[in-house]
């Protein structure tokens, strides 16, 4: 079996929004996708996801049999997040093994229309993600760090807003670890460090797994996707002492954006008091923002130096394929 040698993150930029690809391309001869939220619905954004997977399946030259999508997680039923899973659907039906949900109860009827339809499809697993939920994937470990059980016990009664119950994702390859912060809030980030507190090192037994451990601190990471696009109320100096994270991105567009199409949201994305918090808490903090950076891939190798690269065409377009196939060969 040939090893697995690294994995990329393709943070695709959908300006406020997020929609990221997890590839797996070296594996046994085939390429496996994990796809973590898709994106704004607006017609500009809606395929964006869709049209950047197209590509990297074409610079890849795959046929149907040589790749699969293993999971989709929509993080929370935010438009901002499902926004391009109809586009998703329509063009790679058959393809999605697994759909993951966080189970919050919403109102909003395209999301509830979208769930029907994946639900309706033998072809899909549905499954509604919790805390301590885990998958191996192809030498992969993706845990689900939220929403705590607690608060899922609360979704249909007690207020919780959308945005604490995100799935928040811990994506595993040896000594390379990222954690998908979704658009999770105070209360979510409060339960994931009461139920994630281990102070002592755990080696499993031969039988259970060889090479698996446990180190002391179960929320380090290397790479932190920021909860909420940068808002003040996604970020706090606390739980970023606990993740100690060398690599931030963040999702979000630029103050013209925000001025012209929502106006009401204010210009402060990434908003200053989350920067100050970063800079606590990391000197020299990698920073990546969707409205200087456009598109960013993250090389996981294994170690704990994990790399970034960007590129700004638009995907489609014969510059952004070639500059896509320079950067992934």
């Amino acid at each position: 079996m040939k090893p697995l040698s690294h994995l990329r993150l393709h943070v695709v930029n959908v300006d406020h929004g997020d929609a990221m690809i997890l590839e797996i391309s070296d594996y046994e001869n085939q390429a496996h996708f994990g796809i973590i939220d898709t994106g704004r619905p607006e017609s500009e954004y809606r395929a964006r996801l869709t049209d950047y997977l197209k590509a990297l399946i074409d610079l890849r030259e795959l046929d149907d049999a040589e790749w699969k999508i293993d999971f989709v997680c929509i993080t929370h039923p935010h438009e901002d997040h499902y926004g391009g899973l109809s586009s998703l659907l329509d063009n790679f039906p058959g393809k999605i093994t697994q759909f993951w949900d966080c189970g919050f109860r919403t109102v909003a009827k395209t999301y509830n229309k979208l769930l029907d339809r994946i639900a309706k499809d033998d072809s899909i697993a549905y499954l509604r993600l919790a805390s301590g939920f885990e998958i191996e994937l192809c030498e992969v470990r993706i845990s689900a760090l939220a929403p705590s059980l607690d608060l899922r016990n609360r979704f249909d009664t007690f207020g919780v807003d959308r945005n604490n119950a995100s799935v928040v994702l811990k994506v595993q390859f040896k000594n390379s670890i990222a954690v998908l912060a979704g658009d999770a809030f105070f209360d979510s980030w409060g339960k994931i460090a009461e139920e994630f507190p281990r102070t002592t090192k755990i080696t499993y037994f031969n039988d259970a797994n060889v090479e698996r451990s446990e180190g002391t601190n179960q929320l380090n990471c290397q790479l932190l996707k920021v909860s909420h696009h940068g808002s003040k109320h996604g970020t706090s100096l606390e739980y970023l002492e606990k993740l100690s994270p060398q690599h931030f991105m963040i999702t979000c567009a630029d103050p013209v954006w925000y001025l012209t199409k929502k106006p009401g949201w204010g210009i402060d994305w990434p908003h200053p008091l989350s920067i100050a918090a970063i800079n606590e808490v990391r000197a020299n903090p990698g920073i990546r923002i969707s409205n200087q950076h456009g598109n960013v891939i993250y090389y996981l190798r294994g170690t704990r130096n994990i790399t970034a690269d960007q590129f700004i065409e638009i995907p489609g377009d014969p510059a952004f394929k070639s500059e896509l196939d320079a950067r992934l060969i």
